[in-house]
């Protein structure tokens, strides 16, 4: 009865690492009626924000080896097209 008292007591209550936003809130869609002049202003505001955000981009013929898609064989590839052991 005594070792099960100090396991108790040394076991520290769980705490959780992260928090999940509340359920209890009304997330449902409610889609509103553009303006037309609106339109035309967002959807051109976002393609010069968003192409101002990205970072370097690097083209496949450029990755390590490490990181570029292994070659498949023409064994693999009828595998994969029969879709499994036949």
């Amino acid at each position: 009865m005594a070792t099960i008292a100090r396991t108790v007591r040394a076991v520290a209550p769980h705490v959780p690492k992260i928090k999940f936003p509340s359920r209890n809130k009304d997330f449902s869609f409610k889609p509103e009626a553009p303006v037309l002049s609106s339109v035309t202003q967002t959807s051109t505001s976002p393609t010069a924000s968003r192409s101002s955000t990205q970072g370097p981009v690097i083209d496949f013929s450029e990755l390590p080896l490490r990181y570029q898609r292994k070659l498949i064989s023409q064994e693999e590839m009828e595998y994969i097209e029969r879709g499994g052991p036949a």
